[in-house]
């Protein structure tokens, strides 16, 4: 091959100097080069062919789903592919959208429309679906009066100012499933189409008995031996909205913009709940651990309020047990009132084939795919006559009242969750919060009245965050560039500089020196450098969630002054669980790890292998340590437990846990009061990390040392503290500046052992989880970039006041001889 005149001169200069260096560039290029053709070459997709994306989630029944549905679409639509990613729909979707390369269709839950909106995120349906007179007639019907086939329930409360965005696919009701046996046991009325409130709590009473048979309205009833309660109900907040909206209440105003939880309508319907359960004590404890567990499949549970997926299974894990639906009771006045979730799905606003996504689109709620969905799906199709054909699909399975199935819809009082306009993630978190320490917990800190008032207080608080300053839309632009302009000065100086007295073959060295180390330099400018000079600007700005990056907003110093002032109520919380924990697991690490490589100190036979087995746990993922821990810990089958169980009188054990308001066995990573010593003996578990530095410290002490002291009479305490700790004081000071550092970013553990969230009553917030939450649970990147920088100035002043007080409490010999 003739090479131009340019590139030989490029090229002759490197194949004289460095031949290997030319023959890895080329061996690279032939690589990168073959890669290219074979993939594609391997690619699945015709050239000829639309591709349309989407994301599902990765459960067997929902590949099974796509596999079924793939074919069918297409065998109608053989010129587009359709793509599915597998994947958590909560969050692969919005990365995407975020990322500026979004699916073609987007899942939509009926409270997240407006969260999509805000972002631009999905196009707008109604010129399309104009043009497509049979699906509009399944839409809204036609003027001849005849009935949509979509239930308009579903279908308004996704209109925005006449316009439509979604298409609704499936639904999510809420029934009450009662087992007919344990009815028919105590010979109890089931409950039907009429039953109120006092009728849900007398059923309830009747059902819930001990080992006696007694009620608890009776005397004598023993509370420590029920063996059946008649009520229970899905304690998140779409489950308990259901009796706010009965109350006539609401958690939020029907602007979305206002947290109304203290209404005396919305207390007076948690009010009930609360005293179903700890006054008339006819709803299982909740997360305690029992020693029976409560459930309808087992015949201990009369009534349970929970959604449509119950169904399933059901029927799958208790074929023998004779249970029905019935519709939620009436609230006071006779008020009805049901939510229902809408499941549905849109086009991306940067769809590139808007045509061929609408295809798919179509596909989905039509017969045909509705029925495929059907039959993979726990959710109700949202057209009547495919829910009447699924509702005939069943047979003889139970239900047997699949009238209740669409009672809702068929009366007009199935009403959506609440929804805010902004920051709905968050107010969900704050209201679900809450529900938890009232309804869920074994002792509640506060009455329902006080839970409401704390509720609209930190809800409202949160709703109150936007504070952009008009006119300052693509800030984003500015800290872009801002990291890039610092980033090339930064390099120009570095490479540009003129150090005087170099030789011209040493000026030659140190450019080879800089092109070796190019590949490293380039990413470390790239995905270190740039980002975080992007990060120090981004912490001044709004980004709001799913928008482009460029779309930030000045906000000033609004992003530390809500952290700092409290307003974001996580903030001090988890500050005070990460300086909890670093205040407990700092010292306990050094000690421990000092005694360790004390005790592995000995000249004794195999103390090699000891020495080995300490320090592994120190190399292992610390993944896999959570894991471990969660198995160790686990409230109904862990080893502490059972070891505990065993080794302790369980009289005295129960005592002794009661004066804690604890019982056994021991909630470990459920109790506010336990969780965070389990963090600290995860900590101590890879402490041999700290140890091996001890140990080459304590093999370094001159022995000369020890035999002086023990000529002038000291013990073995006194060599210790006079000989052993000065000499080592350097590697103290190491392992503790080290295990600050480290105690302030926990968060794989954290992570790991409570999937992504925090644990009950916030035990397990640490500063990096509620960081990592905000940035990419709930993308308000600027936000947690404010929180970022505010990290690293606390790391940087606790790391300066050691440094400060090293000259106190360290000593250097070598320091030592020089001031001699």
């Amino acid at each position: 091959m003739i090479l131009s005149l340019p590139m030989r001169k490029l090229i002759q200069p490197l194949a004289n100097s460095d031949p290997w260096l030319l023959t890895l560039l080329v061996g690279l290029l032939v690589v990168a080069g073959f890669c290219r053709l074979f993939m594609r070459a391997a690619s699945p997709v015709p050239a000829d062919k639309t591709v349309i994306t989407l994301c599902k989630p990765g459960f067997k029944r929902d590949r099974e789903e796509m596999k079924e549905f793939r074919a069918a679409f297409h065998a109608k639509h053989p010129d587009i592919h359709l793509k599915v990613i597998q994947s958590a729909l909560a969050r692969k979707p919005d990365t995407m959208i975020a990322a500026g390369v979004p699916p073609d269709l987007i899942f939509v839950g009926g409270n997240l429309l407006d969260y999509y909106l805000q972002a631009d995120a999905l196009l707008d349906l109604t010129p399309i679906i104009a043009r497509d007179p049979q699906l509009r007639r399944d839409l809204y019907g036609d003027a001849r009066g005849a009935a949509p086939d979509f239930f308009p329930q579903l279908l308004r409360p996704l209109e925005r100012d006449g316009r439509l965005f979604v298409l609704p696919v499936t639904y999510m009701p809420f029934f009450v499933f009662y087992s007919k046996d344990l009815f028919d046991r105590y010979h109890v009325p089931y409950p039907d189409e009429a039953w109120d409130w006092q009728g849900l709590r007398e059923r309830a009473l009747a059902l819930t008995r001990d080992a006696n048979g007694r009620r608890p309205d009776q005397p004598g009833y023993d509370r420590s031996r029920v063996v059946s309660y008649g009520f229970h109900y899905a304690k998140w907040q779409h489950g308990i909205e259901n009796f706010i909206r009965q109350a006539g209440g609401r958690l939020v105003d029907e602007t979305g913009t206002r947290i109304v939880a203290n209404d005396p309508r919305t207390v007076e319907a948690i009010q009930f709940l609360y005293d179903l359960k700890y006054v008339d004590g006819v709803c299982p404890p909740g997360v305690r651990p029992q020693k029976q567990d409560y459930s309808l499949k087992k015949g201990t549970l009369g009534m349970y309020l929970y959604p449509v997926f119950r169904i399933p299974t059901l029927r799958a894990e208790a074929p023998n047990l004779d249970w029905d639906i019935a519709p939620l009771p009436r609230g006071p006045g006779g008020r009805r009132a049901s939510m229902v979730d809408i499941n549905s799905w849109g086009i991306s606003s940067r769809c590139r084939n808007p045509e061929a996504a609408f295809k798919l689109l179509k596909f989905m709620v039509s017969a045909e795919g509705l029925a495929i969905t059907n039959r993979h799906q726990i959710f109700l199709p949202t057209r009547r006559s495919a829910l009447n054909r699924a509702r005939d699909a069943g047979g003889d399975l139970p239900p047997r009242s699949t009238w209740v199935l669409t009672h809702d819809l068929d009366h007009g009082y199935a009403e959506l969750p609440f929804a805010t306009k902004q920051y709905y993630q968050d107010v969900y978190a704050v209201v679900n919060e809450h529900f938890e320490r009232l309804l869920a917990l074994h002792n509640p800190p506060y009455t329902p009245a006080e839970m409401c008032e704390q509720l609209t207080r930190e809800a409202n608080s949160v709703l109150a965050r936007d504070r952009a300053v008009p006119g300052a839309a693509r800030f984003g632009w500015v800290a872009l560039a801002f990291a890039l302009a610092a980033t090339v000065f930064l390099v120009a100086r570095l490479v540009g500089r003129r150090r005087p007295g170099l030789s011209k073959l040493q000026r030659y060295e140190e450019r080879w020196g800089y092109a070796l180390i190019s590949p490293w330099l380039i990413g470390f400018l790239l995905f270190s450098a740039v980002p975080i000079l992007i990060s120090v600007v981004m912490s001044f700005a709004q980004w709001q969630t799913l928008s482009h990056f460029t779309h930030g907003e000045f906000v000033g110093f609004e992003n530390y002054r809500v952290a700092l002032s409290g307003e974001d109520p996580k903030f001090w919380t988890s500050v005070w669980v990460t300086l909890r924990y670093a205040l407990l697991a700092v010292p306990a690490g050094l000690i421990v790890g000092l005694a360790l490589a004390i005790l592995l100190n000995q000249r004794v036979r195999g103390i090699a292998l000891f020495r080995t087995l300490f320090y592994v746990p120190a190399v292992l993922p610390a993944v896999a340590s959570a894991v471990l821990f969660w198995h160790l810990f686990d409230v109904n089958h862990g080893w502490v437990n059972r070891v505990l169980g065993a080794l302790l009188p369980s009289g005295g054990l129960s005592d002794l846990l009661a004066s804690f308001g604890e019982s056994f066995p021991v909630a470990w990573l459920e109790s506010a009061l336990f969780t965070p010593y389990v963090f600290v003996l995860l900590s101590l578990w890879t402490v041999g990390g700290g140890m091996i530095i001890y140990l080459a410290g304590l093999q370094n002490i001159p022995t000369q040392l020890y035999e002086a002291a023990e000529v002038d009479g000291a013990g073995r305490w006194k060599q210790f503290r006079h000989v052993t700790l000065p000499m080592l004081s350097p590697i103290i000071f190491f392992n503790l500046v080290m295990g600050i550092i480290g105690s302030f970013q926990v968060f794989n553990v954290a992570f790991v052992m409570f999937d992504g969230q925090s644990s009950p009553g916030d035990s397990a917030l640490f500063y990096g989880l509620h960081l990592f939450q905000e940035a990419f649970y709930h993308y308000r990147l600027g936000y947690a970039s404010a929180l970022a920088w505010i990290l690293f100035l606390v790391i940087l002043a606790l790391t300066a006041l050691v440094f400060k007080s090293s000259p106190l409490w360290v000593h250097y010999e070598a320091a030592r001889g020089k001031k001699a």
